[in-house]
């Protein structure tokens, strides 16, 4: 396991890790390198989850929930999917009270500031995952990256949730000393961004902005629900709820079926305890009509946001994973 992966997730990191210490302490065993670098990212089966990618490290997931109360236990929902889906707990977790999601109204410079921390820490670069107002906030922290607001953003602790007084971090990959400014997620997707969540004042400064991507990450989903007033642009209907990118991210827009809605879209944990649709969840690809895949029809709105992030979300695990062993085994030479 990846020390220094322990060490973000519960454990005190006093210092930055020093170039090289992170690749040095990857230790996994030969075989289980040999099986993650055999997995073909976009065929991630359960056994895959199982048997291999549940004995290895994980990227951190920030699960930014929406702006009203109870949305703080919708996006906890959507977390235990991810779990008992077979995502390790540590890297879903709140590492200040344990809980599964993170607030929309957090400092964007911040959560910023811990994707840069994490990144420094494990080497394998975050995901975010956000849900109304969670999902303005996702689509925020990714032109904060950009450098669009400030051209100096500060690495931050997320044990502390401080500002560590510094804008440049240790490449894990690499070495060398490189900013936060224009550092980028594997993956990032917004569910149910738009509408009336336009009118709050604390992301007014996304007007403009919410449906243009930036090359800050690497693959973004963005998901709208038609007849849904609070998270979509003309009721949620139309080219205007398109995401479009400025650059080289590779961007995907989801239109859920019918019969998803806007609160409760991430209320999705029982999916996974279900045999039924859990195998239909680890059947599902993008891009195949659902016509051909046949949902099952109980939950099907919902089953479709589900299926289409946990495969993306293992997807980038296996990415990340194969990434860092690469990076290691150039450098050590095993």
């Amino acid at each position: 396991m990846l020390l220094s992966l322990s060490q973000a997730n519960g454990a005190s990191v006093d210092e930055p890790p020093s170039p090289g210490e992170v690749l040095r302490d990857l230790r996994l065993p030969g075989e289980l390198k040999k099986r993650i670098l055999a997995l073909n990212p976009g065929l991630v089966s359960e056994t895959d989850v199982r048997e291999t990618l549940a004995h290895s490290p994980a990227p951190k997931i920030f699960l930014i929930h929406g702006g009203v109360p109870a949305s703080g236990a919708t996006m906890e929902s959507f977390g235990e999917f991810l779990v008992e889906m077979g995502y390790p707990r540590e890297a879903l977790q709140n590492p200040q009270h344990r809980s599964l999601s993170y607030s929309p109204y957090q400092s964007s410079s911040g959560m910023a500031g811990y994707v840069a921390w994490y990144y420094e820490q494990t080497g394998m670069r975050p995901m975010v995952i956000g849900h109304s107002m969670g999902a303005m906030q996702t689509n925020l922290i990714l032109h904060v990256l950009n450098g669009e607001f400030n051209h100096r953003l500060s690495v931050w602790n997320p044990q502390t949730g401080k500002s560590e007084a510094r804008d440049q971090i240790t490449d894990p990959l690499l070495g060398t000393s490189r900013r936060v400014v224009g550092l980028k997620l594997s993956y990032a997707s917004a569910l149910a961004a738009g509408g009336m969540a336009r009118l709050v004042p604390s992301h007014w400064i996304m007007l403009g902005r919410l449906r243009t991507i930036p090359d800050t990450v690497e693959d973004f989903v963005g998901y709208y629900i038609g007849m849904d007033p609070i998270g979509g642009d003309l009721l949620g209907f139309g080219s205007v709820n398109n995401y479009n990118p400025v650059g080289s991210a590779k961007v995907r827009t989801v239109s859920l079926p019918f019969g998803a809605e806007h609160f409760s879209a991430p209320v999705v944990g029982h999916l996974a305890k279900n045999p039924e649709t859990r195998a239909w969840i680890d059947r599902y690809q993008p891009g195949v009509s659902l016509e051909a895949q046949k949902p099952p029809p109980a939950d099907s709105g919902h089953i479709v946001y589900a299926a289409d992030v946990w495969h993306s979300v293992k997807q980038h695990w296996v990415l990340e994973l194969q990434r860092l062993i690469k990076a290691r085994n150039k450098l050590i030479g095993d």
